[in-house]
């Protein structure tokens, strides 16, 4: 009834309007995927538009904005408020030197050939991207090294209640794919300022790059590229072709064989077909990598772009840094660089820097209070590493990234892990145990060299190498200041490795060369004494130790509970390899190893933090499931 009486006023105020009330979805849009139809309202000129924005604010009809219709999945049920194209006074464009002041129903193409034709340009990447320069700004469109928001000087135009909006272009928040427009503007002109170019060069390079970009969209109608790129680096379609999307259909939608991030729709496709399908492509993708795709197309629906979204049903990921150890700094390090990769991979993340066991308890308490979440610890050292804190997670049936809590507390504890080395059989130097009160004198079943290790510390805190009796007090009296007990090995010269375990399976070892006569905290992290080395797969290791050490590392993890997430560290001395320790929560910092290793095995940052999420999640619903 509202809409009725809206289009009734509307064509008696306006004849400068057009209304079609019986557009269909296959009209309006490239994909034509919607089996419901709309009322589309054109207004051909600004006074126009406000007018009926205000309008439809007051009899309280809904609007959705066109645009182009390029990048749209249609609705199957009838839209009940009215589709708003704008028509031919929106379309134009006048230049002042670098200055372009352009209507928003300009297509790209367009905009960038006049331009590049009176020698400015410097945005030829989006010359092959189909659609309005409205659309393009309020996506932020980007290609070739290039986005619109770049060259935005100020954006004008309509809030839905019909009163004018305008903003300067450095008051915008240009994102990936996105820009920080107000909810409900409709932009209806952009100035844009470009940079001087040899016009020449600058259309031959926009016919090049548009004609290369046509050769990438696939026969058929679809909406462009359906997902965003989680980053430039790791785009969606070659997400979607690895998981072995190609081919798959639902309904009369399929992806597209050529490009896997195209869905291609055939007469009388759905929307719902399009949802399914983006659906299932995302649970592969997500099953196969950790990532999860954000949708590129825009929605009619709310309601069918929130299904989309809500498809994995992941919980948000709490992220845990800081600590009171010695290691809090390298955790605040670690924690920031998982919460990018985990943002990039698409998850909803919680940071939180806590100062002790109880504080992180109650940052859980907190967030699950809130909302339903999986905790992603990157606490080194203390009751991070030692399995305090997951004890209590798991006292809570919560979640978490890792190994439990004994995995972590046989992992953190050198003298233990020594232990179950030598009930396995695993090589590893020879060692002794010094508590404090004990005595002065290194142990008698040992030769110098030395190296003293704190029981129970990580990032080599604590450790020396005692190479003449007259060091030995100094540096037994540095590492009891971390742990009464001490752990005393035979020093050995080697090759040092380390080799990653996450869910059972190794990544390519990780040689280490550093500077000084071991990998400590300098070596780490500081570099006083000079850069470290790291080479993966290592230089001059045979591939028959390459393959004896992957099995060690995971009888190993296996022998202290770890198959989930550890990272086994080893000396080779000819050919043999003799295990140092596992650290179990390895460190995510740019230096840190099992990033290092992961990237090397063809699994990016942000697919190895998603990954350990998604196997986080899977363990705890089949805890669920074995309880009930």
């Amino acid at each position: 009834m509202e809409l009725d009486l809206f289009l009734e006023d509307l064509r008696a105020s306006r004849t400068d309007v057009d209304i079609d009330a019986e557009s269909t979805w296959s009209v309006l849009t490239s994909l034509g995927a919607g089996l419901g139809r709309a009322t589309l309202v054109t207004p051909h000129f600004e006074e126009a538009l406000g007018e009926t924005l205000a309008l439809a604010a007051a009899k309280g009809v809904g609007v959705f904005i066109l645009g182009g219709g390029t990048n749209i999945v249609g609705s199957d049920k009838p839209l009940r408020g009215i589709v708003i194209r704008l028509g031919s006074g929106f379309s134009g464009m006048e230049s002042d030197g670098p200055l372009s002041v352009v209507g928003a129903g300009t297509a790209l193409s367009k905009f960038t050939l006049e331009r590049a034709g009176e020698g400015f340009g410097g945005v030829a990447g989006l010359a092959g991207i189909p659609g309005t320069i409205g659309g393009a700004v309020a996506g932020n469109a980007g290609a070739d090294g290039c986005e619109i928001g770049d060259v935005v000087e100020s954006l004008r135009g309509f809030r839905v209640d019909g009163t004018s909006w305008s903003a300067e272009g450095s008051d915008i928040e240009w994102r990936y794919r996105g820009a920080t427009l107000p909810e409900g503007v409709v932009l209806v002109e952009v100035t844009c300022r470009l940079e001087p170019v040899d016009s020449g060069k600058e259309i031959e390079t926009i016919h090049k790059l548009a004609k290369a970009r046509r050769s990438r969209f696939p026969k058929g109608r679809s909406a462009g590229c359906a997902f965003r790129n989680p980053t430039p680096e790791l785009p969606a379609g070659r997400l979607l072709d690895e998981a072995g999307c190609k081919g798959l259909a639902s309904g009369l939608v399929s992806v597209s064989d050529e490009h896997a991030n195209f869905i291609i729709a055939r007469e009388g496709a759905s929307e719902s077909d399009v949802v399914g399908l983006m659906s299932l492509a995302r649970r592969r993708v997500f099953h196969a990598f950790g990532i999860i795709l954000k949708p590129e197309v825009g929605f009619v629906s709310n309601a069918s772009k929130e299904m989309v979204e809500a498809s994995l049903g992941m919980p948000s990921v709490l992220v845990l840094k800081g600590g009171d150890s010695s290691e809090r700094e390298v955790s605040l390090m670690s924690g920031a660089a998982v919460e990018r990769a985990l943002r990039i991979a698409g998850f909803d993340v919680i940071g939180e820097v806590v100062s002790s066991l109880d504080s992180a308890l109650a940052a859980v308490n907190a967030a699950v209070a809130r909302t339903d979440i999986v905790v992603f610890p990157v606490l080194h050292g203390g009751y991070g590493e030692d399995g305090r804190l997951q004890k209590g997670l798991e006292e809570r049936g919560i979640s978490f990234v890792g190994c439990g809590s004994k995995g972590c507390a046989l992992a953190m504890d050198k003298i233990a892990s020594k232990k179950i080395m030598a009930e396995l059989g695993i090589p590893t130097p020879a060692f002794a145990v010094v508590e404090r009160g004990t005595g002065n004198a290194p142990p008698d079943c040992l030769s110098l060299p030395l190296v003293l290790k704190p029981a129970r510390e990580g990032s080599s805190v604590g450790m020396a190498i005692v190479e003449s009796l007259d060091d030995w007090g100094d540096a037994l009296d540095k590492a009891f200041e971390f742990d009464d007990e001490v752990l005393v090995e035979e020093f050995v010269e080697g090759v040092e490795i380390t080799v990653g375990v996450v869910d059972g399976k190794t990544f390519p070892a990780v040689e280490i060369r550093y500077p000084g006569k071991m990998y400590d905290y300098d070596a780490k992290y500081e570099h006083k004494r000079g850069d470290t080395l790291y080479f993966c797969p290592p230089e001059n290791l045979s591939k028959e130790v390459l393959d004896k050490v992957g099995s060690i590392a995971v009888a190993f993890a296996k022998g202290i509970d770890s198959l989930e997430l550890t990272r086994v560290d080893m000396m080779i001395v000819g050919d043999e390899a003799l295990v140092l320790e596992a650290n179990n929560l390895p460190g995510c910092t740019s230096h840190s190893l099992l990033p290092k290793a992961a990237a090397a095995g063809g699994v990016p940052f942000p697919s190895l933090c998603g990954g350990l999420v998604r196997s986080a999640v899977a363990r705890g619903v089949m805890k669920k499931s074995s309880a009930d």
